[in-house]
Parts: C-alpha cells; structure tokens; sequence
C-alpha cells in the first residue's frame, strides 16, 4: 500500500516537487476511499494506494518505490524496475559470493 505522506515526502525531497504541482497532487490523494467489490461483497475502504486504472497511478508508484534501487545499487546488484515489480541480477561467475550478496540486497530491501 503506498503511504500518501511518503509518496508526498518523496515528491518534495528526491523529486524537487513544489508549490501548486505539490499541493494538486496532495489533493488528488486526499479524502479518496478505495475498495474491492466482487459481486455483492465489497471490502472496508481504505485511504492510502493510487487510484487503480488512472493515468497517474503507475508513476506515483514508481516515485514511491523509486528509493528501492538506491538500495540495491549499494549492494552492487543489477535492477529493471516496472511500476510494481522489480528484477534484481547479477552474472554468477562466483556463484557462492553472488548468492550471498543477493540474499543480503533482499534482505535490506525487505527492511
């Protein structure tokens, strides 16, 4: 789920977005309520995520996900990210050291 003061937080401090662009977008976030509905069950309503099928939603996803690959790029890891998901690599010519490395980029990107 994409925290809307994190996504802000990030817009403001890695993306340099200010004034009136910053201030729309906080309110194109706020006072929105999403849920699922699959027939005549709906779940309870939520107020953080990106509006599913707008325009925006993948790009504000990728802002927010966006520090990730600076994570990965300490460990010296390869990265592809896509809107929501992301590929991490490395060529295996030390096969033992990689898997090391790879275990520890993922588990400082889970943290």
């Amino acid at each position: 789920m994409v925290n809307h003061e994190t996504l802000l937080d990030h817009l403001r401090n890695a993306f340099g977005t200010d004034g009136k662009v910053l201030a729309w977008l906080e309110s194109y976030l706020s006072s929105r309520q999403q849920f699922v509905k699959i027939g005549q069950h709906t779940s309870n309503t939520c107020q953080c995520g990106v509006p599913r099928g707008s325009v925006l939603g993948p790009l504000l996803f990728s802002v927010y996900t966006s520090p990730i690959g600076e994570v990965v790029s300490k460990f010296g890891v390869h990265f592809h990210q896509f809107a929501d998901d992301m590929q991490i690599y490395l060529a295996l010519s030390d096969t033992s050291n990689n898997l090391v490395t790879l275990d520890q980029c993922t588990n400082a990107v889970k943290a």
